[in-house]
């Protein structure tokens, strides 16, 4: 899963390591600045190929432009005490409290029969 904002952030942040101005890595991609600018500012998101070819030019792998493996537990924290603290109604407390313990079993189960099957 890749969020506009998120690759555009990525994107820049790998380009300036590289001390790469927008321009010259445009023309290692085959695009212009212009496209390149949209990119970063989260305008626009590339396709599934144009990224190939971004990570190449940034000799990076695709999967880190995939804002998953960069989730930490202190934005999950954050992320639960805002969506926590706005639930008012309590038939939502009460579902969100279904869904997280549902999340939590499966999870529980899934890893319990992935250590069985080292067994």
């Amino acid at each position: 899963m890749i969020s506009t904002e998120y690759f555009g952030n990525k994107l820049k942040k790998l380009r300036k390591e590289r001390n790469m101005t927008q321009v010259q890595f445009a023309d290692i991609c085959g695009i212009n600045q212009t496209q390149v600018t949209r990119y970063e500012n989260g305008q626009n998101l590339p396709s599934g190929k144009m990224i190939e070819r971004i990570a190449k030019a940034l000799n990076v792998k695709m999967e880190v432009f995939n804002e998953l493996n960069e989730i930490s537990i202190n934005s999950l924290d954050a992320d639960y005490k805002k969506l926590r603290e706005s639930l008012i109604n309590p038939e939502q407390k009460l579902a969100l409290r279904h869904v997280l313990r549902s999340f939590y079993l499966s999870t529980k189960t899934k890893l319990v029969n992935d250590e069985s099957s080292f067994n």
